[in-house]
């Protein structure tokens, strides 16, 4: 017995040939992306780019301090939708004050950061 269809081969294949297009459309963007930015910014205007980018995302990553794996591993064997809200607005709420908290020390210690790590060569403003 056959039990896969004609129509659902081809939609299959449909499916994933769109996904794989998306996938390389956001890899070629990067490719073409690269040397324009580097041209038309500038070594130290894109390092300064890269830089800020980099500490972003790595902020990003940090300030869930693992609530998000937590929800993760927790959030299946909660049966009550009442308990799945609150373990998700926990997790949403300490990283949210952990960003902020984070925002405001890099707000109010600018000038030393960029004297310290930037050696007063690049300003963001």
């Amino acid at each position: 017995m056959n039990f896969v269809t004609r129509s659902f081969k081809r939609s299959f294949f449909h499916s994933n040939l769109w996904v794989g297009l998306g996938n390389a459309l956001l890899v070629s963007k990067g490719i073409i992306l690269l040397p324009l930015l580097i041209k038309n910014l500038g070594t130290n205007s894109y390092g300064a780019l890269t830089l800020l980018l980099s500490t972003i995302t790595l902020l990003l990553n940090v300030s869930n301090l693992g609530t998000g794996y937590r929800y993760k591993r927790f959030m299946p064997s909660l049966e009550r939708t009442d308990d799945k809200r609150n373990s998700f607005y926990n997790q949403f709420f300490v990283q949210a004050i952990v960003i902020g908290a984070i925002a405001v020390f890099l707000f109010l210690n600018d000038n030393i950061l960029t004297d310290t790590l930037l050696k007063k060569s690049i300003k963001f403003t």
